[in-house]
Formats: C-alpha cells, sequence, structure tokens
C-alpha cells in the first residue's frame, strides 16, 4: 500500500511539472506571407498540396495537389508535382489521360512507368506524360 501512494505521488508531481513545462511555451510567431521566420522554413509555391509521398532514393516528395471544391475553391484541374528536397524546388509533371476509356489500364500503365522510373533514379528526367495510346506511356524529357 505504503509503495502504491509513493507510485501515486510521483506520477502526479510528473503531471504537474508536465503541465507546467508545456503550459509555459511560447507559440509560434505568426507568419506573414511567404517568408520564413527563425522557427519554420515556409517552401511556396504549391496550390492546395494534399498528399505527399517520399521516393525511395530519399531525394524527392511526389506531391498531389487538390484542385478545388465549389463552393469553398474555383474548381481547376489537380495537379501532380515533384519536389527536390535538398534544392527545395518544384517540378510540374502533366499527365495526359485522353479520353476515360480504360482508365484502369492507363493508371496501371502511369505506376509501372513510375515504379521504374524510380528505381532507376530518374524520376525527375520527365516533364510530360501521355497515357492517350493504346498500352504504352509517351514520355517527353
Amino acid at each position: 500500500m505504503r509503495s502504491l501512494v509513493t507510485i501515486t505521488i510521483i506520477l502526479f508531481s510528473i503531471s504537474i511539472i508536465g503541465v507546467y513545462w508545456y503550459g509555459n511555451v511560447e507559440p509560434f510567431k505568426p507568419l506573414v506571407g511567404c517568408e520564413s521566420n527563425e522557427e519554420l522554413n515556409v517552401i511556396c509555391g504549391f496550390s492546395n498540396p494534399e498528399d505527399l509521398a517520399l521516393t525511395p532514393d530519399n531525394e524527392f516528395f511526389i506531391l498531389s495537389e487538390y484542385g478545388g471544391q465549389k463552393p469553398i475553391q474555383e474548381v481547376l484541374p489537380g495537379n501532380l508535382a515533384l519536389f527536390h528536397i535538398p534544392s527545395r524546388t518544384k517540378k510540374d509533371f502533366v499527365i495526359e489521360f485522353g479520353n476515360n476509356n480504360r482508365l484502369k489500364n492507363k493508371t496501371q500503365n502511369l505506376k509501372a512507368f513510375y515504379n521504374r522510373a524510380i528505381s532507376k533514379n530518374e524520376i525527375d528526367k520527365y516533364k510530360k506524360l501521355n497515357l492517350q495510346f493504346e498500352n504504352q506511356v509517351v514520355a517527353v524529357k
């Protein structure tokens, strides 16, 4: 019983110290525009970034940019971009799907293309992909 009281007092003391410690931390200074401050590095030039995926070489983020939804925003096409982490630069990808026929096949081809490009460290070499042709991806460097 005595050890239970001792443990309870210790845990209560740690809780009080934790609340005091985290309760007295100053909040981040507000960011103005697109400028970094001493606490946060800001990278601008993105439109509604939604999903990030790190490439296996840890050099890039593949980033989807949400196009928007009425009535909150103007509806625009979404975008896929590549963000090079060391240089902090963004490169947009243009992907042409053509019509809505064979979408499952087109997305499988796209996935296969990206898997190959990532495995060969060539993901940043292409600026346009065209999926509208039967069973192929036409890639423009």
